[in-house]
């Protein structure tokens, strides 16, 4: 079998290429999506209660967002990425903060 292209990282690159350019149906995306979510859920109690914060996407919106991921945040279930963004937000909002250390001073963490 003769091989037309010799050189392999230019049949890596083209290949590469073609798989970014690929796209996928979003409605293949979402039930990935919720596939590999309910098994992480299973295995990860809190990360379930997170979700709940979340909108369809994925997103945290506004406050209400950020609040509802307190309790999780309090027994060290969310993710570091999750912490970052709430710690963020807590640094810039100071009803978030005020809530935050009412709902910890009261122990209300769940």
């Amino acid at each position: 079998m003769r091989r037309k292209e010799k050189d392999p990282g230019a049949v890596l690159d083209r290949i590469t290429n073609e798989i970014r350019e690929e796209t996928i149906d979003p409605a293949v995306e979402q039930q990935a999506a919720a596939r590999v979510w309910s098994l992480l859920s299973a295995k990860i109690p809190a990360a379930a209660a997170a979700a709940e914060s979340l909108s369809p996407d994925g997103r945290i919106e506004g406050c209400s967002g950020f609040q509802e991921l307190f309790a999780s945040y309090l027994q060290g279930g969310l993710s570091q990425a999750r912490c970052l963004l709430l710690e963020d937000h807590l640094q810039a909002c100071v009803r978030c903060r005020k809530a935050l250390r009412s709902r910890s001073a009261t122990g209300a963490d769940g």
